[in-house]
């Protein structure tokens, strides 16, 4: 459902993207039909695969960025935390 907003809110932006489920609502309604462009794009996770290792999977920087490769620092390996020197 979308949500309350005035007119002229987003008058800069000309593309739009939405739950998929939500779109025809927000085509309809009066402010945010006023996009030039509105996408409905699916949500959640479709198709998941794991990898066979984890360290690769499972490796972060003191801000939460997923890394693939240790750095020299603070690395967070499968929730604890390393130090690389």
């Amino acid at each position: 459902m979308p949500q309350t907003i005035y007119d002229g809110t987003f008058s800069a932006f000309k593309k739009l993207i939405v739950p998929e489920e939500s779109a025809d609502a927000y085509r309809k309604s009066p402010i945010w039909s006023n996009f030039a462009y509105i996408n409905g794009v699916a949500t959640g996770i479709d198709d998941l695969q794991t990898s066979n290792d984890q360290r690769l999977s499972s490796i972060y920087n003191l801000s939460g960025k997923r890394l693939y490769k240790t750095f020299k620092g603070v690395n967070i390996i499968n929730g604890k935390k390393y130090i690389s020197k």
